[in-house]
């Protein structure tokens, strides 16, 4: 089934959303303040889960019931685990163990792994 469905002019992003082929959200690494006033300026907020103090999940849960549905939570991979080896050991193992626990709790809808330069 094709959609050939037409938007109006003054369409919101979330009206667009189902028929673009690209999204781009706009957000910053952290906020501070009020998340709900946060979601106003913002559609989108990177979330380092290892290297900032966050809440634990009830309070992740928390700020996802906070903001509009369409609110994007991305979480970025530890370092730790992008410059290590498969065997990153325990360490690894704890990081990536928050970093999954994080990303379920805020639904969020992608995780970012930031590469090592080459």
């Amino acid at each position: 089934v094709r959609r050939t469905e037409r938007l109006r002019p003054d369409a919101t992003l979330a009206e667009r959303a189902p028929l673009a082929m690209t999204t781009v959200h706009v957000g910053l690494p952290a906020h501070q303040g009020s998340l709900e006033r946060y979601a106003t300026h913002f559609d989108l907020l990177e979330i380092r889960p290892v290297d900032t103090p966050l809440p634990k999940s009830p309070g992740l849960r928390k700020w996802r019931r906070a903001v509009p549905p369409t609110f994007v939570f991305s979480v970025v991979v530890p370092s730790v685990l992008a410059a290590l080896p498969s065997s990153a050991g325990e360490a690894g193992d704890k990081a990536l163990k928050v970093t999954l626990a994080t990303a379920e709790a805020l639904e969020a809808r992608c995780i970012v792994l930031t590469t090592p330069a080459a």
